[in-house]
């Protein structure tokens, strides 16, 4: 399967499965702190993501708030992608939102705006301490094994700088960081590798035509249990609608 994320362009980048990406360089990392959002636990996230997986051929979307700069990166290039469980307790907002957006489409390089594919199920708050939330991006990421939650080892945040023309150091506050390795030792960290995944171009998209979620399709979206690809699909589908009472789930055609 698939998936033409700038069909515009003259030269077409595709996130495909068929064709494997070459690891940017073991220097450089993407890293990514995650907790409770859009009112799920990481448990429920990593279930949808997996049902996302499945249905991508290994291509799943992981929604991020803030944008990556990735233009060092060549065209064939892959990039190492870290994902570790934050050290403080979600914050209430995150765990208990009043409300909730799905993102519908991404904006292509010239601005277009183009429907996301079909599998992806991109869900944030929709509110932020500065009013209604107005911008999203997603990773474009790819692995081959089933995504859980699991200890895959330490991960030392110290012996990185952020890539980038100043090479800060990584703050405690950064959620997402493209980082590059500066350093050989490693000192004990807390943070933990809870699951290792690659990024595939174009790497991020940002997001945009967001829709509210009803209370209702939140509940189904927490309970559903895809019972195959064509299960996930109608039902991405139904919610990314925005509501389910105007979907009849018969008559959806992907």
């Amino acid at each position: 399967m698939q998936f033409d994320l700038f069909p515009e362009m003259d030269e077409i980048v595709e996130v495909a499965a068929e064709t494997p990406a070459v690891s940017a360089s073991p220097r450089f990392v993407c890293w990514t702190k995650m907790q409770a959002e859009a009112g799920q636990d990481l448990s429920d996230i990593f279930r949808r993501k997996e049902y996302e997986r499945k249905a991508g051929d290994g291509v799943f979307f992981w929604g991020i708030g803030s944008p990556l700069d990735f233009s060092r990166f060549g065209s064939s290039d892959g990039v190492d992608l870290v994902f570790s469980t934050m050290l403080s307790a979600p914050k209430s907002e995150d765990k208990n939102p009043e409300s909730v957006l799905v993102w519908r489409k991404y904006l292509t390089a010239n601005g277009r705006e183009v429907d996301l594919p079909p599998h992806a199920l991109l869900m944030s708050r929709a509110t932020t301490k500065l009013g209604p939330k107005k911008r999203h991006y997603a990773l474009v990421c790819y692995s081959e094994r089933e995504l859980t939650l699991s200890d895959e080892g330490e991960f030392d945040p110290s012996v990185y700088r952020n890539a980038g023309p100043n090479g800060g150091r990584v703050g405690f506050s950064q959620v997402t960081s493209l980082l590059e390795r500066t350093a050989e030792t490693e000192t004990p960290s807390r943070y933990r590798i809870n699951f290792r995944a690659e990024l595939r171009r174009p790497f991020l998209v940002k997001l945009c035509d967001p829709v509210l979620l009803e209370p209702e399709d939140r509940r189904r979206v927490d309970d559903h249990r895809a019972s195959g690809n064509g299960s996930w699909l109608r039902f991405a589908t139904q919610i990314r609608a925005g509501s389910a009472s105007m979907v009849n789930e018969q008559g959806v055609r992907l």
